[in-house]
C-alpha cells in the first residue's frame, strides 16, 4: 500500500524531483571544484568554465527566447472571452499594488521592532570603524548629486519604458535617460554651500527586453481584439491561439530537459563564484494551471502581468536593508520617511527586472539608502551583500507566491472556474450559466 503511494507520488512529480536532485547534485559538485579543483581564484580556468555552462547557458536562453512570446500570446488572447476583463486586469492592478505595498510595510515593521541594526558592541565597533575612515568631502557631495538625481531618473525611465516609441524595440531593447554633471576644474568650487553643479540629460540604451512595454502592447491589442467584431479579428485570433499553443508546447519541452539545464547552471555558476537565477514564469503557468486548476484565462492575464510589475519581494527586501542600515547608522527617522520610502519601494519595485540578479543590487540599495538621508552606507551594504546570494532565492520566492496568490483570489472573486471554460476559450461566469439553464428550460 505504502509503496503505490510512493510511486503514485513520484510519477505525479517526477519533474519536480528530478529538477531537486539536479540542483543538489550541480551545488554540490560546484561547491568540490570550488573549493578542491579551484580553490584559489587565480586557478580558475575562464576556457574550462566558459565550455561547461554551455548546457546551462543554452538552458537560460531558450528560457529568455520564450518568454516574451509567452507574455504576448498569453496577455492577448486573455482579452478574447466573453467575460470582461477589464475587471480583471483593474483588479489585478489594486492586488499588485495592495500587496507591494503591505509587503512593504511588513518589512519595514519587522525591521523596526526587531531592530537588528540596533546599537551593540559589535555595531559601535563597525560604526567606530566607518567614522574613522577618511571620506573625501568633495567625493561626498558629488556622490550625494548623483543619488539625489538618480532617484528621479529611476522613475521617470520607468514610465517612459512603459510607453515604447517603436513596437519592434521591447523585445530586445530599451531605453533610458541618465543625468551626468559637469564638474569644475576647480574642486574648491564644490564645497560652496550654494554650488549646483551643471548637468546634462543622456540617452542610452541596454539591450534586454523591454517587458512593461511588452505588457502595455500586448493587453493594448488585446483590448483592440476584444472590441472590434468577430468576423473582423477572426484570422488573428486565430493566429494568435496557434501560436499560444505552440509556445506551450515548446515549453513543456523545457520543462522536461529543466534538470539537464538545472544541472550544468548551477554546477558552473557556483564553480565560477557568480550569481543568477532562472526565469520561473513557464513553470508557474504549468503548475498553476496543471496541479491548482487555475482557469488559463486567469492564468494568462495574471501570471505574467505580475511577473512584469510584481515584485513584492524586493519590496520587501529593500526597505528592510534601508532601515538596517540607518538603525547602524544611528540615523533617526520618523513616520514621513518611512511613508516616502513606502511609496518609492512601490514604483521602484515595478521596474526591477523579470530575471533577478540583473547587476542593479548595488545602486538599488544606494537608492533606497538614499530616500532615508544616508550618506556613504556602501560599507555596511557589502556586508548585506555578502549574503546576497539567498536572498536573490528568497526574493524570487516570495514574487513567485505573491503572484499565484493574486491568481487564485481573482478566481474567488471573478467566479470563473476551469469547468465553465468552452471549447472556444471563452469564461463563463455563474450569471451566464444561469441564463443557459434558464433558456434551455424555455425551450
Amino acid at each position: 500500500m505504502f509503496g503505490t503511494k510512493l510511486r503514485e507520488l513520484i510519477r505525479t512529480n517526477k519533474h519536480s524531483l528530478t529538477t531537486i536532485i539536479a540542483i543538489i547534485f550541480g551545488l554540490s559538485l560546484g561547491f568540490v571544484f570550488r573549493n578542491h579543483v579551484w580553490p584559489d581564484e587565480h586557478s580558475i580556468d575562464k576556457q574550462k568554465i566558459r565550455y561547461l555552462e554551455l548546457p546551462g547557458l543554452i538552458f537560460l536562453r531558450s528560457f529568455q527566447l520564450l518568454l516574451a512570446p509567452v507574455l504576448i500570446t498569453s496577455l492577448t488572447t486573455s482579452q478574447e472571452p466573453k467575460y470582461d476583463l477589464q475587471k480583471v486586469t483593474a483588479m489585478s492592478f489594486l492586488f499588485f499594488i495592495s500587496f507591494s505595498i503591505f509587503t512593504a510595510i511588513l518589512g519595514i515593521t519587522a525591521v523596526s521592532i526587531l531592530e537588528p541594526g540596533s546599537s551593540t558592541i559589535e555595531t559601535e565597533s563597525l560604526l567606530e570603524t566607518l567614522n574613522n575612515t577618511n571620506y573625501d568631502p568633495i567625493k561626498q557631495k558629488q556622490e550625494k548629486f548623483r543619488k539625489s538625481h538618480y532617484q528621479m531618473d529611476s522613475v521617470y525611465n520607468i514610465i517612459l519604458n512603459i510607453f515604447p516609441d517603436n513596437p519592434l524595440t521591447p523585445f530586445f531593447m530599451k531605453s533610458y535617460e541618465q543625468t551626468e554633471f559637469i564638474w569644475p576644474q576647480n574642486f574648491s568650487e564644490i564645497n560652496d554651500p550654494n554650488f549646483v553643479p551643471k548637468n546634462k540629460i543622456k540617452t542610452l540604451y541596454s539591450f534586454d527586453p523591454n517587458m512593461l512595454g511588452i505588457c502595455v502592447l500586448s493587453i493594448s491589442l488585446g483590448f483592440i481584439l476584444s472590441k472590434l467584431p468577430s468576423y473582423k479579428t477572426e484570422n488573428i485570433r486565430a493566429l494568435l491561439n496557434e501560436l499560444d499553443v505552440v509556445v506551450k508546447c515548446l515549453l513543456d519541452i523545457m520543462i522536461r530537459i529543466m534538470p539537464i539545464g538545472m544541472f550544468c547552471w548551477m554546477f558552473t555558476e557556483i564553480a565560477a563564484a557568480s550569481c543568477s537565477s532562472a526565469l520561473a514564469l513557464p513553470v508557474t503557468m504549468e503548475c498553476m494551471e496543471n496541479h491548482l486548476k487555475l482557469p488559463k484565462i486567469i492564468s494568462k492575464m495574471v501570471l505574467p502581468l505580475g511577473m512584469t510589475i510584481h515584485m513584492n519581494g524586493s519590496s520587501m527586501y529593500y526597505p528592510m536593508v534601508a532601515v538596517f542600515i540607518s538603525q547602524v547608522k544611528q540615523v533617526p527617522q520618523n513616520f514621513l520617511t518611512l511613508s516616502i520610502l513606502c511609496v518609492f519601494s512601490l514604483v521602484m519595485s515595478m521596474g526591477f527586472p523579470g530575471v533577478p540578479a540583473g547587476g542593479t543590487t548595488l545602486v538599488s540599495h544606494l537608492a533606497f539608502a538614499s530616500v532615508l538621508g544616508i550618506d556613504n552606507p556602501q560599507e555596511i551594504i557589502i556586508l548585506v551583500l555578502t549574503f546576497d546570494w539567498i536572498f536573490e532565492r528568497l526574493r524570487t520566492i516570495t514574487n513567485v507566491m505573491g503572484d499565484c496568490f493574486v491568481a487564485k483570489c481573482l478566481e474567488k472573486l471573478t467566479a470563473i472556474k476551469p469547468s465553465k471554460i468552452t471549447s472556444n476559450n471563452m469564461a463563463i461566469t455563474d450569471e451566464d450559466m444561469a441564463l443557459n439553464n434558464f433558456e434551455k428550460q424555455l425551450g
